[in-house]
């Protein structure tokens, strides 16, 4: 993925649209959202637009990414690879703006994973969004994809000593429900 000069900035990501492709998706899971945020990238390039492009293609890689449950740090670094300084720069920079528990907790799941600056409180916040993103996506009908998330955040809680009880609390409230 080529470099844009100026980099890319929050407000490119705001002014976006990525926010419509999240609302429009019946199913709030990055798997959803990759294949339209890569729609949103060709027509972007048709367009001319390249800093918009640039912007889903990023979105892109996030979404496509294959983080499971119990993904190492020596997977995770492999995809992490992907994403040159400057795309870490900026996933940093809109991580706050990200209102979608899921695409959120992807995106401070693969900064941790970066080991970049704060890498340690986006772990913490992957932790809590993976559990928002697990709290939407359940269904006792379809429960995997709810499980992976809740898996996923107990893994982290685990690895970096935080909130651990809150989310086996989570998972005992799972069993609850579901049983």
């Amino acid at each position: 993925m080529p470099l844009i000069n100026p980099p890319l900035t929050k407000e490119d990501f705001i002014n976006s649209g990525w926010q419509n492709v999240v609302n429009s998706s019946d199913r709030k899971e990055c798997g959803a959202y990759n294949r339209v945020f890569w729609n949103k990238a060709q027509e972007a390039k048709e367009a001319g637009n390249f800093r918009e492009q640039f912007v889903f293609e990023i979105l892109v890689v996030v979404t496509g990414a294959a983080i499971q449950p119990r993904s190492n740090e020596k997977f995770l670094a492999k995809f992490v690879e992907r994403l040159t300084d400057e795309h870490l720069d900026f996933l940093a920079e809109i991580v706050g703006e990200v209102s979608d528990p899921e695409l959120q907790a992807r995106i401070a799941d693969i900064l941790w994973t970066s080991k970049r600056r704060d890498s340690y409180k986006m772990a913490q916040l992957a932790v809590t969004d993976y559990l928002k993103s697990a709290a939407e996506l359940e269904d006792p009908e379809n429960w995997t994809l709810c499980f992976a998330k809740i898996e996923r955040a107990l893994w982290l809680a685990r690895k970096i000593n935080h909130k651990f009880e809150d989310v086996v609390a989570h998972i005992e409230k799972v069993l609850e429900r579901c049983l």
